[in-house]
């Protein structure tokens, strides 16, 4: 990588620079669907990748008590966004506490 960066000349970029091997090894390897999957997990929480297992319970308790079926019965459309979102946060919550206990 260091080769690379000495040899890099700005002036000479073009749009075909990262279509070629060089650009493709300046840019690195696309990140695995696992890791998309827990980053869009997090995302789905609010938190950041560097948050604990503390900060993950609570962001959970939080999302589940604002978005919990039972709290939110006004009307049918607040209803089935409130299932969905339910369905998202526990969902993330889940597989983020397997994905902790596997790095921990």
């Amino acid at each position: 990588m260091r080769a690379l960066m000495k040899s890099w000349d700005p002036q000479s970029e073009t749009p075909d620079f990262w279509k070629s091997q060089e650009g493709k090894e300046a840019i690195g390897p696309k990140p695995s669907a696992a890791l998309q999957r827990v980053a869009r997990h997090f995302q789905t929480l609010g938190l950041p990748a560097t948050a604990s297992p503390d900060d993950l319970k609570r962001a959970y308790r939080k999302l589940v008590l604002q978005y919990h079926p039972d709290k939110n019965q006004a009307d049918e459309a607040n209803l089935r966004l409130a299932n969905q979102k339910f369905r998202e946060i526990s969902e993330a919550y889940e597989a983020l506490g397997e994905f902790m206990k596997i790095e921990n």
